[in-house]
């Protein structure tokens, strides 16, 4: 009889309610909060990516040699997922006759690009390790909607876990 009396409350509008549903909806509040205070903070390592990206101010013309298979492996102490290999071409080209390569950052479980296709690469002069294939504007605009959408999606996360937690 004392676990009914510990359990059974009534909520702010006088209905009964039990206290697992209320632990739920607490978990749900702080899940929100969490997860909105992440979305937050995505954007600061979008910004990183985005700083490396806008530090590649040189284009030239380079050719596909390969293909490189990547695997993601994410192991926790209780689980570990496999991600599918995605295959990223491999890229030569040359700055000042100086031979380079770099593997593209986009990658899909099959070969995007064939070898021997010639592809714009945009790199860093001061680093031409930092290189890439040249994106075009459409992923630019992807990477500003991403940059500003987290944010906006944390915000509104808070925002309705306050007002869940408010009287």
């Amino acid at each position: 009889m004392r676990l009914a009396q510990l359990c059974c409350h009534t909520c702010a509008r006088g209905l009964p309610k039990l206290c697992f549903g209320r632990a739920a909806v607490e978990s749900f509040d702080i899940a929100l909060l969490l997860f909105g205070g992440l979305f937050l903070l995505a954007p600061l390592e979008l910004r990183r990516d985005r700083a490396r990206m806008d530090a590649r101010r040189g284009f030239a013309e380079g050719v596909v040699i390969g293909h490189e298979s990547r695997r993601t492996i994410h192991d926790t102490d209780h689980t570990t997922t496999h991600r599918p290999d995605t295959r990223h071409a491999r890229i030569a080209f040359e700055i000042d006759g100086i031979r380079h390569e770099c593997v593209s950052s986009v990658g899909a479980s099959f070969n995007i690009h064939r070898i021997g296709q010639r592809v714009m690469v945009r790199f860093d002069p001061d680093d031409p390790t930092n290189a890439d294939i040249a994106h075009g504007a459409g992923s630019d605009a992807a990477m500003r909607l991403l940059i500003l959408g987290f944010p906006i999606v944390g915000v509104l996360m808070i925002v309705f876990a306050a007002m869940r937690l408010l009287p």
